[in-house]
C-alpha cells in the first residue's frame, strides 16, 4: 500500500506544477448556496478558514484564485507520483498479476456553495476517485455510472482474490461492474457527517 497526503492543503506542490495553469482559466466556481437546501447541510469551513473569533482567514478574490490554483497545482503532482508508483510497479515485472486500486478518502470544497474544505454531503466533498486495475476484468480506461461506496472495496478485493466470502459485510463487490461497466450492484450510495 502507498498512501499520498496531496491534493490535501497545504498546497505546496513544486513550482513545476503550478506552472502548468493558468489562474485566469481554471473552472470557475459558484459560491452561492443551493436554494433550498437545510442549514446543517453546511459548516462553518474552519479547517481552511480557521476557527470563528480566532483570526480567521477571510477568502479575498485573490486568495480564492491562489487555493485554487494551488489545489490544481497539487492534483497534477500527485499524478507524477502515482506514475512513479505505477512505473515502478511494471519494471517489477509484477503489473500483470497486481490488483491496483486508487482512491481518494474524501471531495474538497474550494468555495463552491461557500463551503471550504471537507465535511459536508454535497457530491463535491461526498463523491471520491475510484479506479481500480485488476488482472482478467477487462480491458481497461472504462467509466462506469454505477454507484460505489467505500464499504465495497474489502469485498471486492476479497472477491478479486477469490477469498472466501463474509457473511454481515455492508459493502458488495465491484467485480460485475469491474467487467462490465454497465452492470449495476447497488441502487443507493449514503455518506454522512455528525453534525
Amino acid at each position: 500500500a502507498v498512501g499520498f497526503w496531496k491534493p490535501h492543503a497545504p498546497f505546496n506542490a513544486p513550482k513545476r506544477y503550478w506552472d502548468l495553469y493558468d489562474r485566469s482559466r481554471l473552472p470557475a466556481l459558484d459560491p452561492r448556496r443551493p436554494v433550498g437546501a437545510p442549514e446543517i447541510a453546511f459548516h462553518d469551513s474552519r479547517e481552511v478558514l480557521g476557527l470563528p473569533g480566532t483570526g480567521r482567514i477571510a477568502p479575498t478574490p485573490e486568495l480564492v484564485a491562489e487555493m485554487r490554483h494551488g489545489y490544481f497545482a497539487n492534483i497534477s503532482y500527485l499524478d507524477a507520483q502515482l506514475g512513479k508508483v505505477l512505473d515502478a510497479l511494471d519494471r517489477s515485472g509484477r503489473a500483470a498479476d497486481t490488483i491496483v486500486v486508487f482512491v481518494g478518502d474524501h471531495g474538497y470544497h474550494l468555495g463552491e456553495h461557500g463551503l471550504w474544505g471537507k465535511t459536508s454531503n454535497f457530491e463535491l466533498d461526498a463523491r471520491v476517485p475510484l479506479l481500480i486495475a485488476a488482472p482478467g476484468t477487462g480491458p481497461g480506461g472504462r467509466a462506469t455510472a454505477s454507484l460505489a461506496e467505500l464499504v465495497d472495496l474489502y469485498p471486492t478485493l476479497a472477491d478479486l482474490c477469490r477469498l472466501p466470502e463474509v457473511a454481515g459485510l455492508e459493502g458488495a463487490s465491484l467485480d460485475a461492474v469491474l467487467r462490465d461497466p454497465a452492470a449495476t450492484v447497488k441502487v443507493a450510495a449514503y455518506t454522512q457527517h455528525p453534525r
